[in-house]
């Protein structure tokens, strides 16, 4: 594995399905997954919807399970471990969701938000430490410590998306799984929230995992990247080969369908 923080290893992933009124047929979603994320350093998953990139992101932090292969997190195969085992590790890989609107609690408060993480994964704090880790995790991503008392939906989107960077930075992750983190965004804050990521990134020696189907936005961000397509990678490589070189002619469309001047 070398220096790979995150190894990933035929992984198949399948929903279940109907085929009538009484079968109970499973859909394969992904087919024989590998990859495997550098430290300090963030590989771009790019594909079309519906190419399996977001259930890759949420099968690896264990929100939906896995049908074969090994995810391994610092050589240690984290896929075979019971819940309570894999909790220390929901502390170094944490999730930036793609709707700032849904994955927050519109009934919490900011400092609800922001807490939470802290007293489950940091008990022995005292309320005063906590306060103090949120108002810095709000310096961190710009925004005014105000906000502690406010709820989401005072928020515009990319504040919501601070905060939902801010949650997860929150426990001190090594890993963030960004799962299409600007989509959800108007254009004019789409280039705010990537700087962040980088600014964070090169600040706090962190390790993305990018998802997106933006060709333009994973090769601003990603050092590395695979693209996927019906539920498979089918082409990885550094950015500069995949994006000159592009072998095969999925990867070549989704070039040639972002806009240029």
């Amino acid at each position: 594995m070398g220096d790979f923080l995150l190894s990933i290893e035929n992984l198949g992933v399948s929903y279940p399905g109907t085929v009538g009124l009484f079968s109970n047929k499973r859909i394969p979603i992904l087919k024989d997954i590998s990859l495997s994320v550098k430290k300090g350093e963030t590989l771009g998953i790019v594909g079309e919807s519906g190419s399996g990139k977001t259930t890759l992101g949420r099968s690896i932090v264990r929100l939906i399970p896995i049908d074969m292969g090994r995810i391994s997190f610092e050589h240690c195969c984290i896929s075979e471990l019971s819940e309570d085992a894999f909790l220390p590790y929901r502390r170094k890989i944490q999730m930036v969701f793609q709707d700032p609107f849904d994955s927050l609690n519109p009934k919490m408060t900011i400092e609800q938000i922001l807490e939470e993480p802290l007293a489950i994964h940091f008990p022995q704090l005292s309320r005063f430490k906590r306060r103090r880790r949120m108002l810095n995790l709000l310096d961190r991503v710009k925004l005014p410590k105000t906000y502690l008392k406010h709820y989401p939906d005072a928020l515009s989107g990319g504040q919501r998306q601070r905060i939902g960077i801010a949650r997860a930075l929150a426990v001190e992750p090594e890993i963030l799984i960004c799962d299409e983190p600007v989509s959800a965004l108007d254009v004019s804050i789409q280039a705010a929230i990537m700087n962040l990521l980088k600014d964070l990134q090169a600040e706090l020696k962190l390790t993305y995992l990018f998802i997106s189907h933006d060709m333009a936005i994973v090769r601003y961000i990603s050092d590395a990247v695979a693209v996927m397509q019906n539920g498979r990678i089918i082409e990885q490589g550094s950015v500069e080969s995949i994006y000159k070189n592009p072998r095969k002619d999925y990867t070549k469309q989704l070039l040639a369908a972002v806009p240029r001047l």
